[in-house]
């Protein structure tokens, strides 16, 4: 009687250790075999967590439901579909931090529970004034890229913008973390990177996961990452405000009537203009050679179209957007935009951004003509 039950505990055994060993195999390589429908965003990040035994923190002004279907799919491109489908943005965030106190400062104000700011963390609201990817969209984006990049003698910032580029990430350093950094990397891992950049430092680091809503929100005012288009957002931080009164739009945008000098669109201030400078100086001192060239000729393209009429303006972007390398990333964008949400949300943005065009003075809206009677 012993024997039968022993063989049956030993079987179970030998089943839980191979199912622990093909979930830490799964986790050790984030990817996520997962099909869920119409569920909560919040539901669907726990059920991720538990796969790859990552902590993915949610804003708490995200919100929405997610239909998807995967099997061992990167945790990169599952966080894509999510963010796609919720309208949020996705980052992989790693602090340097001193002390366990100040870690927990952090992951409050990723949360949004607290200003950033004022809890040690001013480096979580940084601007990126490239966008999210940028002059540099063709690079791979990646937590698994290996990055290999020669920083010699620079500055702590200089860095975490180098290895940005090679990952959907921003190395947030505490507050009082400053110093030069010497780092050669061939061929290691985002968090292989962040290692060596911490120990450098004689800092602690985390790996974490972000969600964030890219119209701000919070107790810091919105400025809980730091995207440059919210700054101009519909009804975001600097945006036209929700009701069409309220103060005017912060500097950056021209408003009235193009005869009068408006245009209703954002242009950058000096100071955003010199910061833009800035971000991009640290970028180029940290390129291999050809893509330095590379991207110097698109600065000097864009530098030249500012003194062309709008005419000729017009025609050179043109020339520029038709060039078949760019037309198959703007394809691979927007095919991904498709894949990444159901029918249902497509046309609920659909009708979205019909109503933001009405408010703008588009059909049926205000300033606009009627809507022909219906």
């Amino acid at each position: 009687m012993k024997k039968p039950v022993l063989k049956i505990i030993a079987l179970l055994v030998v089943a839980a250790a191979a199912w622990f060993s093909y979930a830490a195999w799964r986790a050790s390589r984030n990817l996520v075999t997962l099909n869920v429908k119409n569920m909560d965003v919040r539901d669907v990040v726990r059920k991720i967590e538990r796969q790859t035994w990552e902590t993915i923190f949610v804003q708490k002004q995200v919100e929405g439901k997610v239909t998807f279907n995967v099997r061992k799919l990167p945790l990169d491109d599952v966080l894509n579909i999510i963010a796609e489908q919720t309208s949020v943005r996705w980052t992989a965030l790693y602090p340097l931090y001193t002390s366990d106190k100040s870690l927990a400062n952090f992951k409050r104000a990723v949360l949004g529970e607290i200003p950033a700011a004022e809890n040690g963390w001013t480096n979580l609201q940084g601007r990126s004034f490239m966008g999210r990817g940028g002059m540099f969209g063709d690079m791979p984006r990646n937590q698994a890229s290996l990055i290999s990049v020669q920083i010699q003698n620079k500055e702590l910032d200089v860095a975490t913008m180098a290895l940005a580029r090679y990952a959907q990430a921003q190395v947030v350093p505490e507050d009082g973390t400053a110093g030069m950094v010497s780092l050669t990397l061939n061929s290691v891992t985002m968090p292989q990177a962040v290692e060596k950049l911490a120990k450098q430092m004689h800092r602690n680091w985390a790996q974490y996961y972000a969600l964030r809503t890219s119209r701000g929100g919070g107790r810091d005012g919105g400025r809980d990452g730091g995207d440059f288009a919210r700054r101009g957002g519909p009804r975001g931080e600097g945006g036209p405000p929700d009701d069409g009164g309220g103060p005017p739009r912060e500097r950056g945008f021209r408003d009235g009537p193009p005869g009068e000098g408006g245009t209703n669109r954002f242009e950058p201030t000096p100071e955003m203009r010199a910061e833009m400078e800035r971000q991009m100086q640290a970028q180029l001192e940290t390129m291999p050679p050809e893509e330095r060239k590379r991207v110097e000729e698109q600065r000097t393209f864009f530098q030249g179209m500012r003194d062309l009429p709008p005419e000729q303006r017009q025609q050179k972007m043109a020339e520029f957007m038709n060039n078949p390398e760019r037309l198959a990333q703007m394809q691979a964008r927007m095919m991904s935009g498709i894949k990444n949400t159901t029918p249902e949300q497509r046309a609920q943005r659909d009708r979205e951004r019909a109503m933001r065009g009405g408010d703008r003075g588009g059909p049926g809206g205000r300033g606009g003509p009627p809507g022909g009677g219906r």
